[in-house]
């Protein structure tokens, strides 16, 4: 992609970045070239630089990247603009990724999540267009009050999302922690949700969750949905059921993945009525594994 479309003197900072040696400078950008050479610059270039370029935000729980992510947009000025934001690449931000894996032992999450929400507050409401969340697998003993506060300014720039990422590890995390970032998904311009359960460490006992799809996000608000993807859930059916009548024939792509309880004769029931251009043509119960085929378009379920 063109990199010109950022303004040549954040270009310039951005560049600042990088070794002498390393051969990249600032007129590269504007080659249209696909920056291969980037993989042999500096660290401080491939962790916080490069990203940028493409209106990314990479939000690991990590002190020390944070603080390097905040020296670069705190060292940035424009001498086109007498008056600036507090991080004048802040604006250019169009998708994040807010990864809160973290060691207990080797960070203080008080002062991470200070650091986080310095990054996520000059984030105007509409614009983001993507957004990634993953949420930490292993048991945490931390005070989840720190990570609530970052999902919840974080929900305050979703008004105009078009893609959703969630991977989480237990329901009460899905609910008490996300719940925000679900109220705050807008009806309309969202496109493309993605939902995954992942835990290695109740495979063989997993903990009970709640029965009554009331206790579940409500997929249906979302009435846009063009791609829907879920992988090791353990829901009612009702929930997609009742999400797929919504989405109806603008559904273009649906996967479901490891995830039972989402192939039960409900969901299939609603995915023929509602969804005629993702008919499924191959069903086999006993494994919970669907596919089908109907124009362009493919539905595959297995489990």
């Amino acid at each position: 992609m063109s990199l010109s479309i950022l303004p040549p003197e954040l270009l310039r900072h951005i560049f600042s970045f990088l070794r002498p040696e390393s051969h990249i400078h600032p007129t590269f950008a504007f080659t249209n070239n696909d920056l291969y050479q980037c993989s042999l610059v500096c660290s401080t270039w491939r962790s916080n630089a490069f990203p940028f370029l493409f209106y990314h935000l990479d939000i690991r729980f990590d002190n020390r990247l944070f603080v390097k992510q905040l020296h670069f947009l705190s060292t940035f000025s424009s001498p086109d603009c007498a008056t600036q934001a507090p991080h004048p690449y802040s604006p250019h931000i169009r998708t994040i990724h807010l990864n809160f894996h973290h060691n207990c032992l080797q960070l203080n999450l008080s002062c991470a999540s200070s650091l986080a929400l310095t990054l996520l507050r000059p984030l105007t409401p509409t614009q983001l267009v993507e957004v990634t969340i993953d949420c930490d697998e292993r048991p945490c003993s931390c005070d989840a009050s720190c990570l609530t506060a970052c999902i919840t300014q974080l929900a305050s720039s979703l008004r105009r999302l078009q893609s959703c990422h969630i991977t989480y590890c237990s329901f009460g995390t899905l609910m008490s922690v996300l719940d925000p970032v679900f109220a705050a998904l807008p009806e309309q311009s969202l496109q493309e949700i993605s939902i995954r359960y992942l835990s290695r460490t109740h495979k063989r006992n997993p903990p009970p969750i709640p029965s009554s799809p009331d206790q579940y996000p409500d997929l249906a608000r979302l009435r846009n949905i063009h791609a829907a993807s879920f992988i090791g859930l353990r829901w009612p059916p009702e929930v997609l059921a009742c999400a797929l009548r919504v989405w109806g024939e603008g559904l273009r792509d649906l996967s479901v993945v490891a995830s039972p309880g989402l192939v039960e004769p409900v969901v299939l029931e609603a995915l023929r009525d509602a969804c005629p251009s993702l008919e499924p043509t191959d069903i086999d119960s006993s494994s919970g594994h669907l596919t089908g085929v109907m124009r362009r378009n493919r539905v595959s379920v297995s489990c």
